[in-house]
């Protein structure tokens, strides 16, 4: 997350951000609706909200609280790999 903070003047913090997103699944339209206003309130004509969601293959990585079993349909198996989630403002 890049400088969300100071652009809403300390009212939310990257680490509220992390556990909302971590409260439930959310689908990409269940999310903009929770969100939108708060982006209406923020956003500049000259502006970008960027989320990325990567996911790196660990193959030598035990399972743990970041890398987990994701199902790889091109090697038709399950393989270790990290989650990582991103916001750029």
């Amino acid at each position: 997350m890049t400088e969300l903070s100071p652009m809403l003047e300390g009212e939310m913090s990257h680490d509220q951000v992390t556990r909302f997103l971590a409260e439930r699944k959310y689908t990409s339209r269940n999310l903009w609706r929770e969100v939108k206003s708060v982006v209406r309130q923020i956003e500049q004509e000259q502006g970008y909200l960027i989320f990325d969601e990567s996911v790196q293959q660990k193959a030598w990585t035990d399972e743990n609280e970041v890398v987990c079993w994701h199902y790889d349909p091109c090697k038709k198996g399950g393989r270790s790999r990290a989650s990582a989630f991103e916001c750029a403002v």
